[in-house]
C-alpha cells in the first residue's frame, strides 16, 4: 500500500541515504551530496524547509521524499528524490501532485513553482513532462563538475 506521509527528518533521511542512482549522481552534481553521512543531512535539510509535501512509502518504507520550499512569498522550489522502490510508486505519486500537493500550493499562494534536474536525468525529465512542467532555459555549467542542468517551472 502506498501512503502520502507528513515530511519527517527520520523519512526524508531514509530515502536520501537510499537513492536510486541516477537521483544520487544528480544530488551530488547539484553539490548537495557528498558522501553517506551527508545524504542523511541533505534529508534533515529538506525536512527543516519543506513548508509540503510528503514522504511516500511502500507497505511502510520510504520510497520518495516529495517538498517544496518557499524562496519568495509567491515562489517555490520543488524536490523530488526517490529510491529503487520509485516503480512501485511512480503512478501514485504523480496523481497525488496532481491532486493534492499542486492545489496545496495554489492554496499558499504561490504563482510558480520552480525545480532544477540535471539534463541527463531522462527519468525525472519525463516525469515533470508528465505534471506539466515546462523546461524553460538550459543552466550549462551549473552541476558541481560543469554537469548541465534545466530550469523548469510550473505557473
Amino acid at each position: 500500500m502506498v501512503t502520502f506521509d507528513p515530511i519527517t527528518e527520520d523519512g526524508a533521511a531514509s530515502v536520501t541515504t537510499r537513492l536510486r542512482d541516477a537521483d544520487r549522481v544528480e544530488a551530488q552534481a547539484s553539490g548537495d551530496l557528498y558522501d553517506h553521512m551527508a545524504a542523511q543531512e541533505l534529508g534533515w535539510r529538506i525536512a527543516s524547509l519543506a513548508n509540503c509535501g510528503a514522504v511516500v512509502a511502500i507497505d511502510g518504507r520510504p520510497a520518495a521524499l516529495i517538498a517544496v520550499a518557499l524562496v519568495r512569498p509567491w515562489i517555490g522550489e520543488a524536490a523530488m528524490l526517490a529510491t529503487d522502490d520509485w516503480p512501485r510508486v511512480g503512478l501514485s505519486t504523480t496523481r497525488w501532485v496532481k491532486r493534492e500537493l499542486m492545489p496545496t500550493c495554489r492554496r499558499m499562494g504561490l504563482t510558480r513553482v520552480e525545480c532544477r534536474v540535471m539534463a541527463a536525468h531522462r527519468v525525472a525529465r519525463r516525469w515533470l513532462h508528465a505534471l506539466g512542467a515546462t523546461e524553460e532555459t538550459e543552466l550549462p555549467g551549473w552541476g558541481r563538475n560543469g554537469e548541465p542542468f534545466l530550469l523548469c517551472s510550473w505557473s
